[in-house]
């Protein structure tokens, strides 16, 4: 299992595109397109993503190690490990929108798998790749507590069946360098539980399944999935159409949840949250037991704030329409390349560097995100690509 490193406390994240919805959706599904989120919520979504990858990027950046605390600040305020709330609840909302288009169970899987193999898949390669070279320059700079050695082959397995934090499966692992790969392994769980719920019959095989889940996936798993079902609530409310009627009640459903969260923030209020979390415990040692779940509380109240205020802007974005959409919906076509691989570029630039080279802070935060956009051109990008490639071959059309 991944850590943020030298972070105040353990906390670290990837989610679906919205209009990347595959093979086998239903076109001429009129009853969701009247109700749909609309293009410019869309775009605002996207922007969310960017913007919480971009934060990743910065908070990891931040490593002592990496920039000699030039960039410390982002993490005192954990502010990565917030970002990648952003990222479930967005996906929540987005791949339940996917799955109402899908229709059936076979196009749903497809699709998921489709969408984080594609990417995964190349990530995982090529951080076997980096840390190959980068400890073989200075294997000072992969230390126990930032790189555990493992087998390839069990690094792959764990990493492409997306179980490397499924507890049922057996202890945590941090797939070589790249500890945010841990979200996927959340992801993909809740992606499962959604299936089953959506598209698995009879009430109590259904109920089975997602106890059998719920045991494979384990508490910390379970202690999050309340922030992608936030993202879920959202688009449920969207769709059937019970949005704020009022443009004022809009406004201040898009407004002040986001307001009250900065400060909140500001208050360290997820400090007093993440402190009163041991006494559930009793004499258990929380982080060991919730492990990224251990401020499920302050991300239950991030999630609600943000689910709030997406549930405004259905409304309120419509009225911005964006001159910048386009630059947007490129930079959101790169955000998953972003997050998966820029952690094991700055290992290798850690190893790789000289300690006092001037524009190293500089270097630590673009280089990772270039190499990102640049993994996105040969990978993510060419997903629609894959998936008509692929899908006639999986019985998808």
């Amino acid at each position: 299992m991944g850590s943020m490193g030298n972070a105040p406390h353990t906390r670290q994240m990837h989610t679906d595109v919205a209009r990347q919805d595959g093979p086998g959706s239903r076109s001429a599904a009129s009853e969701v397109r009247a109700r749909d989120v609309s293009a410019e919520l869309s775009v605002w979504l996207d922007l969310l993503r960017v913007g919480a990858a971009l934060v990743v990027v910065l908070g990891h950046a931040g490593n002592v190690r990496f920039t000699g605390g030039d960039l410390l600040w982002v993490r005192d305020w954990t502010l990565a490990p917030d970002a990648v709330i952003v990222f479930f609840v967005v996906s929540g909302l987005v791949v339940a929108r996917a799955a109402a288009r899908d229709g059936t169970a076979g196009i749903y899987a497809f699709n998921r798998l489709t969408r984080l193999l594609s990417v995964v898949g190349p990530a995982l390669l090529l951080t076997l790749l980096l840390d190959a070279i980068g400890r073989a320059i200075d294997p000072g700079a992969y230390a126990p507590r930032y790189y555990v050695e493992r087998p390839v082959a069990e690094i792959l397995l764990r990493g492409l069946s997306f179980s490397q934090e499924w507890r049922g499966v057996g202890p945590p692992i941090q797939l070589g360098s790249n500890a945010p790969l841990w979200s996927l392994s959340f992801e993909a769980a809740y992606y499962l539980l959604l299936g089953v719920v959506l598209f698995l019959n009879g009430v109590w095989i259904r109920a089975a399944a997602v106890v059998f889940l719920a045991w494979l996936f384990g508490l910390s798993i379970l202690l999050l999935l309340p922030t992608w079902l936030a993202g879920v609530a959202v688009w449920h409310l969207v769709r059937t159409g019970r949005g704020p009627a009022s443009p004022a009640f809009a406004v201040a459903l898009a407004v002040l949840p986001l307001a009250a969260l900065i400060v909140a923030k500001l208050a360290q209020v997820d400090e007093a949250l993440l402190q009163a979390t041991p006494p559930w415990l009793g004499p258990l040692r929380h982080g060991e037991a919730f492990d990224f779940g251990q401020e499920a509380l302050w991300n239950g109240v991030l999630a609600a704030g943000l689910a709030l205020h997406l549930l405004g802007m259905t409304r309120v974005a419509p009225a911005l329409r964006p001159a910048a959409m386009r630059a947007v919906r490129w930079w959101a076509g790169a955000s998953f390349s972003i997050y998966v691989v820029h952690y094991p570029v700055m290992h290798l630039m850690d190893a790789a560097l000289p300690e006092d080279l001037t524009v190293k802070t500089l270097l630590f935060v673009v280089l990772p995100i270039l190499a990102g956009l640049l993994f996105a051109e040969v990978f993510e990008r060419h997903l629609p690509r894959l998936r008509r490639a692929v899908g006639p071959w999986c019985g998808v059309r």
